[in-house]
């Protein structure tokens, strides 16, 4: 059979749709250890480094959507008061944090609170966790009704967030409390993606990653 110089002419195989636009092994890809506890984060997951500790990364970034579910952002399940430094979230939750883990409160409006490190994480009761931080909340803003949320700080100025890398497999960081981190894999540069299997990529994270939307694909130089 006669096929038309250039055109290779292959069967479908089935598998996982594309992340890559470009080709994969040229990207800068490095493994890491994430942080554990947010569940299953799936391939194209932007990510972010914490500030408590660079060795233990990545951990999901904020999309700066508060409406949305975002693994990262844990939503409270007490207001927490003017002056307090005690915050409460829900036991799966609460999985996410660990003691020395430094963490942002915000909310609706959006307000953005440094609440520094954490200094204790109290045992579960009737699927609640209360966290102890070291910064005191201030006014009376932080409540559930304005969805006020916890989430790690990956930045240094407010909102106290910046997308670093992206995450290129799949992986199940676990839901139960542990302090073990896990393997991943994650890309920094050079490649170009397809923006539909992103999740998390809002135009501050854009702008983190040096990366620009053309069509169907995010370039990140």
């Amino acid at each position: 059979m006669n096929e038309a110089p250039g055109i290779e002419r292959t069967g479908y195989t089935p598998g996982l749709p594309p992340l890559f636009h470009s080709r994969a092994e040229i990207a800068l890809i490095k493994d890491k250890s994430a942080h554990a506890g947010f569940g299953y984060l799936k391939r194209g997951r932007v990510m972010a480094t914490t500030v408590a500790d660079e060795l233990v990364v990545p951990v999901p970034v904020d999309s700066g959507s508060v409406d949305a579910i975002d693994a990262a952002r844990s939503r409270l399940v007490v207001d927490a008061g003017d002056t307090d430094t005690t915050v409460t979230v829900s036991e799966a939750d609460a999985a996410k944090f660990r003691v020395g883990d430094e963490v942002v409160l915000n909310n609706l409006t959006p307000v953005y609170q440094d609440l520094g490190a954490i200094t204790k994480i109290a045992a579960p009761a009737n699927g609640q966790v209360v966290i102890t931080v070291t910064n005191a909340v201030s006014g009376a803003l932080m409540t559930v009704a304005s969805r006020s949320a916890l989430s790690h700080k990956t930045a240094a100025a407010s909102p106290f967030y910046a997308a670093s890398c992206v995450l290129d497999k799949d992986i199940n960081t676990g839901t139960a409390g542990t302090d073990n981190a896990v393997p991943v894999s994650v890309v920094f540069g050079n490649c170009i993606l397809y923006t539909a299997f992103l999740t998390g990529m809002s135009a501050k994270s854009l702008t983190d990653l040096g990366a620009i939307q053309d069509g169907v694909h995010t370039i990140i130089k």
